[in-house]
């Protein structure tokens, strides 16, 4: 019996490597620098089972605290996105840098989108604007695969 033990081990090992399922995977990366300024967003494809979402990470030197609206703008259209925050570590070698991680619902965005560029503008509680390109194109391509 206890020669059958290690090959039992390396069995459910090998399964259980096999049943590991990438719940968050990252489908697009944009930045913008100005000066000393750096704002960037990650775009995640969360599948949690049930339904695919997306999260959106939001990285900045700037002072951070709370996002009051979000919208994207293509062209002449701009679209309020629904959100909800996600409490996420942000883990980064860089002491300056901070993050919030919010999950969007882009269905709207992505069924009307006409074009494949626009900008995300996420609004700030404390009046500024932190505006980046985005590529709902993109987006849409990879949320297929």
């Amino acid at each position: 019996m206890k020669k059958y033990i290690p090959y039992l081990l390396f069995c459910l090992c090998v399964f259980s490597i096999a049943f590991i399922k990438n719940e968050r995977i990252n489908i697009d990366y944009q930045y913008q620098r100005n000066g000393g300024t750096y704002n960037a967003y990650t775009v995640f494809l969360v599948n949690d089972g049930k339904k695919s979402s997306y999260e959106f990470e939001l990285v900045s030197n700037t002072a951070l605290e709370k996002i009051s609206s979000i919208m994207i703008r293509q062209q002449e259209k701009a679209y309020k996105i629904n959100y909800e925050l996600v409490n996420r570590p942000f883990l980064s070698d860089d002491k300056n840098l901070k993050s919030i991680t919010v999950k969007l619902n882009l269905d709207k965005v992505l069924a009307n989108a006409t074009k494949c560029d626009g900008f995300i503008v996420f609004n700030l509680n404390n009046g500024d604007k932190i505006e980046l390109p985005i590529l709902p194109c993109k987006i849409k391509e990879a949320s297929k695969s």
